[in-house]
């Protein structure tokens, strides 16, 4: 028996072709895309911003494209930002002009946190109000009418770098755009890391010569002047108890600059490694100003400064690493003396909402405002110092106080003096503990 041939209609000849042929569209598209960006992330061009993935995307695959990135504080920002209509760029413009913290509510965050994609059609009724935070924000998103948005997290392993946000008023996303948005979103990801650990690299090449640097200037004239009266102390000729005694004195200055300077590099490495260890333990501020203001007299009024201290009455006890607090009050004393002439400086401490603040105020030139920022940055010194030290003195004060849970600022005027400030967290535990001290680690 003989089956007859079936025949085939013109639609059922058509189907099978143009599926393969749209699949096949499709890999050429992303082949091209994939492509281009591999281009646009070279590995040799860390200096690329995700300014330039942005418009790549837009142009073949969404009417806004919004790069999200995490930051070191684990906060969520926009870093890049495009529109697929070059006319509706200042809608971009918009939404980087405010690089605050991108909202709670934002679909963003919740891809971040659950590091899977997620795919969803923008209501009418889903005002953009909900998600940006200024007017021009707002009427840049009513102007694209986005009718559907496709957010993929940046992913490495199991660590979510950011976040690729499209947004499409025109063709819907679908589920098989999904696969190459992620791999876009991957490729981004390993970029970002590259070029983090590249930054990274550059800071510990550019530490490393500043040490050295360091090393190189300001151990030259302690050596220098140790070597100049091991010299002396050689001499055949001259009274014996003064060749013996001032050039001794002179070693014994050097020596200590010089450790005190190897010193400082040390605990600025634990600070920045975050290995401190504090040995806390109840402490009285009153018995702390007063430690450290007969120490520091000598060295004050050498300068023909005054020491004087101003502490208000029943201040609560701190717990805190009693020999750190001693260090930070002293640094700020010996930066006090490098800038002022004449006057005086003041330490003192006062009790402020669970905490105890503690102050040393100079009379000296002040800081200029642009400086600063950059006070607390290790081996910065302003143009004024002496440099005395190694530029380090401010940043250990500003390791010791955070690995203690305090806070650290100043407040200064040009030709008017400084006045920096710390925070210490009042006894907040039971005494049999408080009577035990302990051992911690600052928390990396």
């Amino acid at each position: 028996m003989t089956t007859a041939p079936v025949a085939l209609g013109t639609a059922d000849r058509l189907i099978i072709p143009m599926r393969d042929l749209t699949e096949r569209k499709r890999a050429e598209r992303e082949d091209r895309i994939l492509a281009e960006l591999g281009a646009v992330l070279s590995p040799i061009r860390y200096d690329s911003p995700l300014t330039e993935v942005a418009p790549l995307v837009a142009r073949d695959m969404a009417d806004l494209v919004v790069f999200y990135v995490v930051q070191a504080d684990g906060d969520l920002q926009r870093a890049a930002v495009a529109t697929r209509d070059p006319a509706q760029a200042w809608i971009s413009g918009a939404l980087m002009a405010d690089r605050s913290s991108v909202r709670a509510d934002h679909p963003a965050r919740r891809v971040m946190q659950e590091r899977r994609p997620l795919l969803r059609p923008v209501a009418p009724a889903d005002s953009p109000d909900r998600h940006v935070e200024t007017d021009e924000q707002s009427r840049g998103l009513r102007a694209l009418a986005l009718t559907n948005s496709l957010f993929v997290p940046l992913l490495i392993g199991d660590t979510c770098l950011g976040v690729l946000g499209l947004g499409s008023s025109s063709k819907p996303f679908e589920e098989e755009d999904i696969p190459l948005v992620l791999e876009i979103g991957r490729r981004c990801a390993l970029f970002i890391e590259s070029a983090r650990l590249h930054r990274s690299e550059k800071r510990a090449t550019q530490m490393r010569d500043e040490v050295l640097q360091i090393l190189a200037h300001d151990l030259r004239n302690p050596l220098g002047s140790a070597m100049m009266q091991l010299a002396l102390l050689r001499r055949p000729h001259g009274r014996p108890e003064r060749r013996a005694t001032r050039p001794i004195e002179a070693l014994e200055r050097a020596i200590k600059r010089m450790s005190r300077i190897l010193e400082d590099l040390l605990e600025v490495t634990r600070v920045e490694a975050g290995q401190l260890e504090l040995a806390r333990a109840r402490m009285t501020p009153s018995e702390i100003v007063a430690q450290v203001v007969e120490s520091q007299r000598e060295c004050v009024l050498r300068q023909s400064l005054e020491l004087r201290t101003e502490l208000a009455p029943d201040l609560p006890d701190v717990w805190a690493d009693g020999s750190k607090v001693l260090q930070v009050i002293e640094n700020l004393i010996g930066n006090a003396v490098k800038f002022t002439t004449a006057g005086s400086i003041t330490v003192g401490a006062k009790a402020e909402r669970g905490e105890v603040v503690f102050w040393v105020a100079d009379t000296g030139c002040g800081i200029a405002v642009e400086d600063v920022p950059r006070v607390f940055d290790r081996f910065w010194q302003a143009q004024r110092a002496d440099r005395s030290g190694a530029g380090l003195g401010l940043a250990i004060v500003s390791g010791i106080v955070q690995a203690h849970g305090g806070r650290v600022w100043l407040e200064s005027k040009l030709g008017a003096g400084s006045t920096f400030f710390f925070s210490l967290p009042t006894v907040v535990v039971p005494d049999a503990l408080a009577a035990a001290p302990e051992t911690l680690a600052r928390p990396r």
